[in-house]
């Protein structure tokens, strides 16, 4: 069985495919490391395996040495395998595949086209550049796995949560300072019916921080709305598992991220952040939703959930990518 190397920054002894996980997220790369096996390949972390052996090397993000800005120290890096070098001087560069995972304001260098020049195969969220040739579509998928939630009276419920950790950074469209200024004014609107979770707050700064949570189930379900911003907005494909997380334990998100949300979500499935001119806009409008719209926006979301727009987020479609991706449909 021939073996497919691949290279997650922090990821060593096969530890991306562990099943306890937070939110169970691994749970996508245990399935592709199932349906490859079932092709007769052996998907496993690079570590130190000898890339001559390989017959696929996947990176994930392009590999960088150099040192983290002071604005990024939640990514730390020490000096990571270079395997792209290995296989180039092998001979073997046909084999690489860059998959472009992290956005700019999480990793600049992923967004250096130069820095794409030694693989032949690209896989990226990013729409502006699938072409469906050199570099195809890949969405950041989401678990099998979610636990049927409890239905909170709607009366019962908070009006508003974030889940979501204190990062910074100084690229042009980051997200992370939208956060903070939708925790400030929450905070203030509506002490006590909103609160925070995520590492990095300080409670002192914070009274709406509640800690920290393994999986964000045991939350959403408790609140009407969930904050989900993505990391970054403005550039189209950029859809994480945040909207999904919120959307399966029944709370209804406020997304802002990706321009062109509506053409994989539902629109009626969640409440757009860039329709309002600021915070306070936004508080106001959610403060007067009433129950029957409310319900209605849950009505869409099971709808969403079961259809074939919600699939394409789901571990089969996103193993199925890497196969068509790599020409990897016929046993080796």
């Amino acid at each position: 069985m021939q073996e497919i190397l691949i290279n997650v920054h922090g990821f060593t002894n096969d530890r991306l495919f562990d099943s306890p996980a937070r939110d169970n997220c691994h749970e996508p790369f245990a399935h592709l490391r199932e349906r490859l096996h079932q092709l007769g390949y052996a998907l496993k972390t690079a570590d130190d395996h000898p890339v001559e052996y390989a017959a696929r090397v996947i990176q994930f993000d392009v590999p960088t040495t150099q040192a983290t800005p002071w604005w990024r120290p939640w990514k730390r890096r020490s000096v990571e395998r270079n395997l792209v070098a290995e296989c180039q001087a092998q001979g073997l560069a046909d084999r690489l595949a860059l998959v472009v995972w992290e956005p700019p304001v999480v990793q600049p260098e992923n967004w250096n086209r130069r820095r794409h020049e030694p693989f032949p195969v690209i896989l990226t969220w990013n729409d502006e550049w699938v072409d469906g040739v050199r570099y195809r579509k890949l969405r950041e998928a989401v678990p099998y796995t979610f636990p049927a939630v409890a239905d909170v009276p709607f009366g019962e419920r908070g009006l508003a949560v974030m889940i979501a950790g204190n990062k910074r950074s100084g690229e042009p469209g980051e997200l992370y300072s939208a956060r903070r200024k939708s925790i400030r004014v929450f905070e203030h609107g509506v002490p006590g019916k909103f609160e925070l979770y995520g590492p990095g707050w300080r409670r002192a700064l914070h009274p709406s921080y509640r800690g920290t949570v393994t999986h964000k189930w045991t939350v959403y379900p408790r609140f009407r709305f969930g904050l989900c911003y993505e990391n970054m907005g403005g550039v189209p494909g950029l859809i994480s598992e945040k909207i999904f997380d919120c959307m399966r334990a029944g709370c209804v998100p406020v997304y802002w991220g990706a321009p062109n949300i509506a053409g994989s979500v539902d629109p009626a499935c969640f409440v757009d952040r860039t329709r309002f001119n600021d915070d306070a806009d936004l508080l106001r409008y959610l403060r007067n939703v009433p129950e029957c719209d409310y319900r209605r926006h849950l009505e869409a979301i099971r709808d969403y959930l079961s259809g074939i727009g919600f699939a394409a987020f789901l571990p089969e479609a996103f193993a199925q990518t890497f196969i068509d991706a790599l020409h990897l449909q016929d046993t080796p």
